[in-house]
């Protein structure tokens, strides 16, 4: 590419597309596809760029997504193993207070022999092991709800993450108001460029930094979502009338005040497809279609050079 040489570059880069496809190379495989689509972008041929841009786009949510997913599912492992071990502890305990009972019931057999104090200090260290075992028991349940709230949030920027997204959606049916909604599919413009240029630290920073705000401006009820990267999902409660103030208004609570990360002040953007909804029953039934929408809405604003929105209604 560097040399003008276009055709060559194409067809090294097809090389490769095809031998890591042929070892099944996921993650090299979506690296080359976005090869590619720069070649056929410096060479004029837009068409050609869209489709491998496309391809690399949906091919690396996929791979973050089986990524996330055995993620969770390492969590979910160490969360068993974790309680297996409290089991084990409690049998151990559960033993020892059985041992315990048998010297209790020995004691009680020889009370005339022992004596009074032999009974205090049998009484004494059964209220030990009681208090061990309440100490281990609630400990338990601390750690429990640390897994479960973890496994239901994003570590970096606190919000909720995709799991429990999925989650929320099931609970739509029983909720008693039918409001309309909005969809947001977010995407930090140029992201890429500030890990590359700045750290993955800066970029962390960034991520931390734009969740803050996106939280600040939602409202009650509003349902603010690390989607995956630099990707965020927004689910925003507003009539149709509003959508567009509240989508001009969020770019601007992003886009205005710099970002000031360890590397500087930053001004960073965002690009955003948003879907109009009628109802929440329409969330829960049509949700991955409406993802669907409000992705290519996304890459429209890209196209046209990012910074800034696009709405549309569903069904289209």
């Amino acid at each position: 590419m560097l040399l003008n040489q276009t055709d060559q570059a194409l067809e090294h880069a097809f090389l490769a597309l095809d031998t890591y496809e042929e070892r099944n190379n996921r993650k090299r495989y979506i690296y080359v596809s976005n090869i590619i689509a720069n070649i056929y972008e410096a060479s004029g041929d837009f068409e050609q760029a869209l489709k491998y841009y496309k391809q690399y786009a949906v091919q690396g949510k996929e791979y973050l997504f089986d990524v996330r997913r055995k993620e969770l599912f390492d969590l979910q492992e160490r969360f068993e193993a974790k309680e297996k071990e409290h089991e084990i502890v409690l049998l151990k305990t559960e033993n020892a207070l059985s041992s315990a009972r048998l010297a209790e019931q020995e004691a009680r057999e020889n009370m005339l022999k022992v004596g009074t104090a032999l009974i205090l200090i049998v009484l004494y260290l059964l209220y030990r092991r009681y208090s061990s075992i309440s100490r281990n028991n609630i400990a338990l349940e601390q750690s429990n709800a640390e897994l479960a709230t973890q496994s239901m949030q994003d570590p970096l920027t606190r919000l909720n993450n995709r799991r429990y997204l999925e989650r929320w959606l099931t609970t739509i049916p029983s909720r008693p108001e039918q409001r309309a909604a909005l969809v947001v599919l977010l995407d930090i413009d140029h992201f890429k460029s500030i890990n590359d240029k700045l750290g993955h630290d800066v970029g962390d920073q960034v991520l931390i930094l734009l969740a803050q705000r996106v939280k600040k401006a939602s409202c009650s009820g509003d349902l603010s979502v690390r989607w995956g990267g630099e990707e965020f999902v927004l689910i925003i409660n507003t009539p149709e009338h509003e959508a567009d103030n509240i989508l001009a208004s969020l770019s601007s609570a992003i886009a205005e005040t710099a970002f000031s990360t360890s590397a500087g002040d930053i001004t960073v953007t965002v690009s955003m497809g948003a879907v109009f909804t009628a109802s929440q029953q329409q969330l829960q039934s049509a949700w991955d279609a409406i993802m669907v929408v409000a992705d290519k809405a996304l890459y429209r604003v890209k196209a046209s050079g990012r910074n800034g929105y696009k709405r549309v209604n569903y069904p289209c």
